[in-house]
């Protein structure tokens, strides 16, 4: 007995033709292109603000150390709220009255209540970063908050 061989259907064959994978291809490259674009933004944000967050903590500490150097009493006759801009140049800082040239601005706030000196410094960078604009700057800021009071352990 002779067997016919009959060409099978080609419709019902399953898979993809070279046409649609190439269009899936361009549709994945687009939106990967999109999001390695703002990972590279996010990247550059992240860098930017750990340097200067880092360094106004630095200059926050140094002042809050020197503050809680002090004895209660000559701070509580330092009440009120003192402004400094640092102005770095290299690796050097220096502190001044001014804004001209600086690059983050402190700012020391001294208060009394029922015997407790309230000292908080505030350390902002006055530096526009890449992603923030004059108007609505996204510039890291560091706050302190501490507290001193008239206790003396030796008179007891």
């Amino acid at each position: 007995m002779l067997r016919r061989i009959t060409k099978q259907n080609t419709s019902k064959q399953r898979g993809f033709s070279l046409l649609e994978v190439l269009i899936a291809a361009v549709v994945f490259l687009i939106g990967a292109t999109a999001v390695l674009g703002t990972i590279t933004v996010a990247a550059m944000m992240n860098a930017g603000h750990g340097t200067q967050g880092a360094r106004a903590t630095e200059y926050a500490t140094a002042k809050m150390e020197d503050w809680m150097s002090q004895t209660y009493s000559t701070l509580s006759a330092e009440t009120g709220t003192t402004t400094e801009y640092i102005v770095e140049t290299g690796t050097v800082a220096t502190y001044s009255s001014s804004s001209t040239g600086a690059t983050y601005v402190r700012q020391s706030t001294i208060s009394v209540s029922s015997g407790v000196v309230t000292i908080t410094v505030v350390v902002t960078s006055l530096q526009v970063p890449k992603w923030g604009t004059a108007a609505n700057p996204i510039a890291p800021s560091t706050t302190l908050i501490a507290q001193k009071t008239n206790y003396n352990s030796n008179t007891n």
